[in-house]
């Protein structure tokens, strides 16, 4: 009920546009604008709604096929600037990860501000007590094999629904053409992502994989920063911070 209740107003708003054909009369930038607010109160959505519905955003950002750039771009905010959660929370999960207290690792404390978050966890740009090397640390949310699950578990039931609507009411009810059920395969390749994203330390293995097998090949226009295994978990995950320009 919460998720109908906070999703149906927006929903009914685009269906509305939608059948409409726009708002008539209006320029282009106009339409662009209303884009943008449309797209804006999606984001607002979809972070009131937490973590599976936030990633589902980011996927829906790099979809310009499927999307207006204005909204293409508000939804390109879910990937950094999802709103963060306390310090403190972050500080208790390092050191139940990594079993000492954070500021014994890193130069981190409870004044430390997030330079960036999103829908599983926030990152800070700190140094390593040992060796001093600068490393962006991120630190995965509270609680979020729960959250998760309970959102996928969600979105599976309604996914059983679609396919059940779509072979028995129309393909069997109203004639439409028959077609192999595909909405609980996909929710289900979403949820095992997913559940592999919240192991960081796939993400470290990932980086050392494109680092031995591929920047050989790829020469030096391409750089991978190196991941500091030794402070990394499945919550927590230390790479090498680089500068560089942001590509979306």
């Amino acid at each position: 009920r919460e998720i109908v209740a906070r999703v149906a107003p927006l929903a009914a708003v685009v269906l509305r546009d939608s059948l409409r054909g726009g708002v008539p009369g209006e320029s282009e930038a106009e339409r662009d604008a209303r884009y943008a607010l449309r797209a804006r109160e999606l984001r607002g959505c979809l972070t009131d709604l937490g973590p599976t519905f936030i990633k589902a955003g980011q996927a829906l950002s790099i979809r310009p096929d499927v999307l207006p750039p204005p909204a293409v771009y508000e939804l390109q905010k879910l990937c950094d600037a999802v709103p963060s959660y306390p310090t403190a929370a972050a500080l208790a999960l390092i050191e139940a990860e990594l079993g000492a207290p954070a500021s014994s690792l890193f130069e981190l404390d409870a004044s430390s501000e997030p330079i960036a978050a999103a829908s599983l966890g926030q990152v800070y740009r700190c140094r390593l007590r040992e060796g001093g090397a600068e490393v962006a640390l991120k630190v995965q949310r509270p609680d979020m094999i729960r959250a998760v699950s309970l959102d996928l578990y969600l979105l599976r039931r309604y996914c059983l629904f679609v396919e059940w609507f779509k072979v028995r009411v129309l393909t069997n009810l109203l004639g439409a053409a028959e077609r192999t059920p595909f909405d609980v395969a996909l929710l289900d390749t979403f949820a095992r992502a997913s559940y592999l994203e919240l192991d960081y330390r796939h993400e470290a293995a990932n980086l050392e994989r494109f680092r031995t097998e591929l920047l050989p090949r790829l020469g030096s226009s391409v750089y991978v920063p190196r991941s500091y295994p030794a402070v990394t978990t499945r919550k927590v995950l230390a790479t090498e911070w680089i500068e560089g320009e942001q590509l979306a």
